[in-house]
């Protein structure tokens, strides 16, 4: 028996597929999950997220949000994720020299919740990026 996965945005489903096992980016560090796991809720950070179906690995750029282990069901609430074939690479790599840009503006004065944020969008581009190689 296998676990069901669900990857939604605010945009659109993702992801609705039966997998074997994943792994997420946690924000305390990446998780795995099993068919018979623990039910449990973790925040997620941007990173990317593997799953294996029929013997293949997929991965998923996610960007925030939450996981959700309930019985055997994962529910991945994303802020945004991305399929590779979604990912313009061209395009990503300069929307990472623009966060990579603005988060060295901000200087380590400012905010913690601004740098987070930056350190976040950096995250995200690169998980995103990772896809495309």
């Amino acid at each position: 028996m296998g676990l069901r996965l669900s990857i939604v945005t605010p945009a659109r489903p993702l992801v609705e597929t039966e997998v074997d096992g994943l792994v997420a980016p946690g924000r305390e560090g990446e998780f795995g999950v099993l068919p018979g796991h623990e039910r449990f809720l973790a925040p997620l950070s941007a990173g990317v997220l593997r799953y294996r179906a029929g013997g293949e690995e997929i991965r998923v750029a996610v960007a925030g949000g939450f996981a959700e282990v309930c019985e055997d069901r994962v529910t991945i609430l994303a802020s945004s994720a991305a399929l590779p074939a979604d990912v313009d690479a061209a395009q990503t790599r300069e929307e990472l020299a623009r966060a990579e840009a603005a988060l060295a503006e901000l200087g380590s004065l400012s905010p913690p919740d601004e740098l987070d944020q930056a350190r976040e969008r950096v995250a995200a581009a690169q998980a995103r990026l990772a896809l495309t190689g």
